[in-house]
């Protein structure tokens, strides 16, 4: 374990570091919970006194286009028995010198561009935040790939976790073999011992994990691995169960790529891109996220919210919980609603990423909020669900004509590998071409453009790519082409085009 200084990271309960994010990154993670005082920090802070007479820091904010952009404190002695007031000439100065900021500002936003990624769980949309923070930014630190190493733990344990469950779905029993009993039975008395979270790759469990992995039994279900719902990843990682158990394992970046972490709340980042700042905005993909920020943006929540609001800026630092990998949250509450809300999630968006993945069309999910007459979860098909989700954000009023909407259909690399084995009539029963690559991956595109309608098509078309969202150099070339359209049309709504 390594101990940082208490200044640096936050821990866990656990005492595993946690990596902050790199300085030259503005991260911000928007969670459901409820704001804190703020305490002084590097950042001007907003706090306003009603004291009959007091020397108080009087912050004047203004909220543009959903960001407050500007403050600036004022030492101003407050007394109205009678003491020193500002004079005219203070109170003009101090008015010139905010409205000369409030300009300054107003040309910064407009080379400030906000990309929203959208998409349904494990689409793929965090492996693109962290390509970004790859690509662009300083990649991750020290203490980030420390988290990442017990992460990586985790996921080993998780995948595991699948295939044996799988094979008993599947009918495959155990090896009946002493060394696969004795394997099986640590591997279990492991898991109750010991959190995901708490998961040290030692040798022995090292040792029964690869050989259940290296068991007929497993080998049997990995045969069939496209049926099941498995880590993409798992026998990535499974099959460098040595490098990575090793005591001074490092993961590399196709590691960190490769990680599953589910995305929680919504995070921030922004790094310059060209001649303008990208702020990406990372919205949970997880059914439970998607339930916020859909009823959000279909409720029209996208005013200033003239609501009595507090907020929080709890100060960014990556946090890692089972299974999880987030930061901090910046928050804004709706108190009289007694419930939060991300205020200015879908505000001033120039362009609208949204990620599926073309993969899933053999795949199923339950749907947890609805039910058969047995009281059972129905089965709903996982590309179609993402087909509906895209519908439902494309032709919504929220995204005008001038919001780029560009479709990322993931994971690329997997649906070649499936579709020669399991046809694509298993979604679409009315496909009627042949099982190969581009055939297939055309009818799953139009279909996805045609959920679109006829009138924003005609101002705007839907961008579409196929991508594998842990390659490097096909995201790096992806990203850069569906720039030059936002681009195009930012300059357009600012009214240089």
């Amino acid at each position: 374990k390594i101990i940082a200084p208490a200044n640096s990271v936050a821990t866990s309960s656990n005492n595993r570091v946690q990596p902050l994010p790199p300085s030259n990154s503005r991260t911000t993670n928007r969670q459901p919970k409820l704001a804190q005082p703020s305490t002084t920090t590097a950042h001007s802070q907003h706090n306003i006194e009603s004291s009959a007479s007091a020397t108080s820091d009087i912050s004047f904010g203004f909220l543009l286009c959903g960001r407050l952009s500007f403050t600036t404190q004022v030492n101003n002695r407050v007394n109205v028995c009678g003491g020193s007031e500002l004079t005219p000439g203070d109170m003009a100065r101090k008015n010139s010198l905010i409205n000369r900021q409030l300009e300054k500002d107003k040309l910064e936003m407009k080379r400030t561009l906000k990309i929203l990624l959208l998409g349904g769980p494990e689409c793929g949309k965090s492996t693109i935040f962290k390509q970004m923070r790859i690509i662009h930014m300083s990649g991750f630190s020290e203490l980030d790939y420390v988290n990442f190493r017990y992460l990586i733990y985790s996921n080993i344990m998780q995948a595991m976790d699948q295939l044996l469950e799988a094979a008993e779905m599947l009918n495959f029993p155990a090896d009946d073999s002493p060394s696969i009993r004795r394997a099986l039975n640590h591997y279990r008395s492991y898991k109750v011992r010991y959190s995901m979270s708490e998961v040290e790759l030692n040798r022995e469990l090292t040792d029964s994990l690869a050989k259940l992995y290296n068991s007929e039994f497993i080998k049997a279900v990995l045969n069939r691995k496209n049926e099941i719902t498995l880590l993409d990843s798992a026998t990535y990682f499974l099959d460098d169960l040595d490098r990575i158990s090793a005591h001074e394992y490092k993961p590399t970046e196709m590691d960190v790529l490769k990680a599953r972490v589910p995305t929680t709340g919504i995070t921030e980042i922004e790094f310059p891109f060209r001649e303008a700042t990208l702020r990406m905005v990372d919205v949970g993909g997880q059914r439970s996220e998607q339930r916020k920020w859909v009823s959000q943006m279909e409720r029209g929540h996208l005013d200033s919210g003239h609501t009595d609001r507090q907020t929080d800026r709890s100060r960014n630092r990556w946090v890692m919980s089972p299974g999880v990998y987030s930061e901090t949250p910046y928050t804004l509450t709706l108190k009289k609603e007694k419930k939060i809300r991300v205020i200015h999630c879908f505000d001033n968006v120039n362009g609208v990423l949204f990620i599926a993945a073309i993969s899933d069309y053999n795949l199923y999910t339950d749907d947890e909020e609805s039910r058969t007459e047995n009281g059972e979860p129905v089965k709903i098909n996982r590309l179609r669900y993402s087909m509906e989700l895209f519908k439902r954000i494309a032709n919504h009023q929220c995204f005008s004509k001038k919001t780029a909407m560009i479709l990322f259909l993931n994971k690329i690399d997997i649906f070649k590998e499936k579709v020669a084995k399991y046809p694509l009539t298993t979604c679409f029963k009315n496909y009627k071409g042949a099982n190969t690559l581009g055939p297939s991956a055309k009818y799953v595109t139009d279909r996805f453009t045609r959920l679109v309608s006829g009138d924003i098509q005609h101002e705007k078309p839907v961008y579409s790519h196929h991508t594998n969202a842990t390659d490097t150099r096909n995201i790096d070339r992806v990203f850069d082409s569906c720039m030059d359209v936002v681009f195009k049309i930012s300059m357009e709504k600012v009214g240089f085009m």
